[in-house]
């Protein structure tokens, strides 16, 4: 039996907590001294964030076990 330590709702809370630090804060790499000097396009900058943005939100379905299914309410 699994007990549930947090109300689904709290899950859901939780996770938009998450995705507004790690998926929000790209843009913070790109203003650094570093990049400036490497003069980076921000249309690649902003390619290479989706694409690991992709690749982490399908490893943490895979990781967690839950089926990928579409839905409209994504788009």
């Amino acid at each position: 039996m699994v007990y549930m330590i947090m109300p689904y709702h709290a899950i859901g809370w939780a996770a938009a907590f998450c995705a507004m630090i790690f998926n929000g804060s790209f843009a913070i790499p790109v203003k650094s001294e570093r990049c400036k000097r490497l003069d980076i396009d921000p249309l690649v900058f902003q390619t290479y964030k989706t694409v690991m943005c992709l690749i982490s939100s399908y490893a943490i379905v895979w990781y967690l076990g839950l089926a990928f299914t579409f839905s409209p309410w994504g788009t």
